[in-house]
């Protein structure tokens, strides 16, 4: 789940998320929707929020940073049991 496949991956899903909204919160809830087909709970949305703030800091306060913290939370959904082994 971390090889360059996945990464690229989630490299596409960010993007794509970008080019629908700006809005981190829809972003949010268009990413469970696509790979979770559901929306995010309200501790899922505000954990998600948190991950990409604290993210954003540790990979610096660039714009490249911020496309970095929304492609490994797309990796992280990506990869999440729930996804892997949908019903």
């Amino acid at each position: 789940l971390n090889g360059d496949f996945v990464i690229r991956r989630a490299e596409e899903l960010a993007l794509r998320l970008e080019r629908l909204t700006r809005d981190p919160s829809q972003r949010i809830e268009m990413l469970w929707k696509i790979c979770l087909g559901r929306g995010p709970s309200e501790e899922e949305q505000a954990l998600a929020t948190e991950f990409l703030k604290e993210q954003s800091t540790r990979l610096g306060s660039s714009k490249d940073s911020e496309q970095a913290a929304w492609r490994d939370l797309c990796q992280s959904v990506l990869g999440c049991n729930e996804a892997l082994y949908l019903p």
